[in-house]
């Protein structure tokens, strides 16, 4: 049995690579290699071609697994996340659990992330912005669209003290540099 290099998962990262050679790796990757390291080697590929925007390359590989586990599901649900792709990251959600696969905490964390974030932006846009803020002060760890949708949240309605204040404290709280 040959083992799966490094160099597999490079070729991903080139998302100009042709899609004959990302055929050849998913089949080389599927057939030579334990199923285990497999699912990890593609969930790896799901994860950096979310990070380079590359979503439909990373659905793709990710509806062609043989094998996926809810590492998988919730790497391509956070790949979506992260891109404010709100649909497609719930239908999957949808999707995993008529699937019969268990939905775990970072699934759970990830949905209440994007239903918080629609509600939070109807309410700055419906001008609630003391509604947008408690909802705010409830889930803002470790989001940074949240934060983005308070400061325009308080931009929109003219609280410019409070935006700045918004503003300032986000470089604090790792959303900007």
């Amino acid at each position: 049995m040959q083992i799966i290099r490094p160099q597999y998962i490079s070729n991903i990262r080139n998302s100009q690579s042709s899609i004959s050679a990302t055929w050849k790796w998913k089949r080389q990757l599927w057939k030579e290699t334990p199923a285990d390291s497999a699912v990890v080697h593609t969930n790896k590929a799901i994860t950096v071609s979310c990070q380079n925007r590359d979503l439909d390359h990373a659905r793709q590989l990710f509806d062609e697994m043989p094998q996926r586990t809810v590492v998988s599901w919730n790497t391509m649900i956070t790949g979506y996340s992260k891109w404010n792709i709100t649909t497609n990251a719930l239908g999957l959600v949808s999707l995993m659990h008529f699937s019969d696969v268990k939905l775990n905490e970072t699934t759970f964390s990830v949905s209440l992330s994007l239903v918080g974030s629609g509600l939070m932006y109807l309410y700055a846009n419906s001008r609630r912005i003391s509604d947008a803020q408690k909802l705010f002060d409830e889930l803002h760890e470790e989001n940074d669209l949240l934060w983005s949708l308070m400061l325009v949240g308080y931009v929109e309605c003219d609280s410019m003290a409070e935006a700045e204040a918004i503003f300032h404290q986000m470089p604090r709280h790792g959303v900007v540099e």
